[in-house]
């Protein structure tokens, strides 16, 4: 068994019983990967969630602050696979094509963008994470079809679309603040008897030492939770707790 991980777009970790090779870019192959065999969830030792993976990442470009790779994957589930839930998606096999560029320009920045399509539908990500003196940011931007086979093995059921955002505060060592907002809407495949989940959480936290036995911790949460109406659910279902934690120790 190899671990394997074939677009960052999804959580689609995999475990693969098979071929794996991954050449040095010092190599002729310049860093290829080649990898086929049977895929299981990465998080679990038996799944019914199995297929077969064969496929080759291939680095077109790679410097010390930039790179970009391509490559194709062909993915297909077993037909025994999820069968509890054929209906809620196709088990034809499919190939994905793939890209990414990554931009690195100094340690403390880093940008990257990955697109995958499939069926005739476009799944993406772009990230970025910076750190600027005494602040930290990450943004994230995602969209993943819900028909892309890129979840048709793994943990993952539904495809989503989110956004996240989160800048962290350190000017001393005993206080450090930082507030993060996150949006996700999960979307069911093509069929599927599920609902459509739209998740939004806004938090804020801050740490304070005043001596090197004590803490106070202050947090505030704010999150909403949402389900359209739908042939299971009559009337739409809204949900918002609001919380404020105080911990001194």
């Amino acid at each position: 068994d190899s671990q394997l991980r074939t677009s960052t777009i999804g959580f689609n970790g995999y475990t693969l019983r098979g071929l794996h090779l991954v050449s040095t870019p010092e190599s002729c192959w310049r860093g290829v990967e080649l990898f086929a065999g049977n895929a299981r969830p990465q998080l679990a030792i038996f799944s019914r969630g199995e297929g077969r993976l064969a496929g080759l990442n291939v680095p077109i470009w790679r410097s010390q602050t930039f790179g970009i790779r391509a490559g194709a994957v062909w993915i297909a589930p077993s037909s025994r696979s999820l069968s509890l839930r054929s209906s809620e998606r196709s088990l034809e096999s499919a190939f994905v094509w793939q890209t990414g560029v990554n931009y690195s320009p100094d340690d403390t920045t880093s940008v990257s963008a990955d697109v995958a399509y499939s069926k005739q539908k476009v799944s993406w990500v772009g990230r970025v994470d910076s750190q600027r003196g005494p602040f930290r940011f990450f943004g994230e931007v995602l969209h993943l079809s819900s028909n892309s086979p890129l979840i048709s093995i793994g943990a993952q059921a539904d495809g989503r679309t989110s956004s996240t955002a989160s800048l962290q505060w350190t000017p001393a060592a005993r206080f450090n603040a930082g507030a993060s907002f996150t949006r996700t809407i999960a979307t069911p495949p093509p069929g599927s008897s599920r609902a459509i989940l739209n998740n939004r959480l806004l938090l804020v936290r801050t740490n304070v030492r005043p001596a090197p036995n004590t803490h106070l911790n202050f947090t505030f949460k704010d999150q909403f939770i949402s389900l359209p109406a739908s042939p299971l659910i009559a009337v739409p279902l809204n949900l918002q707790n609001r919380t404020i934690g105080v911990k001194w120790n």
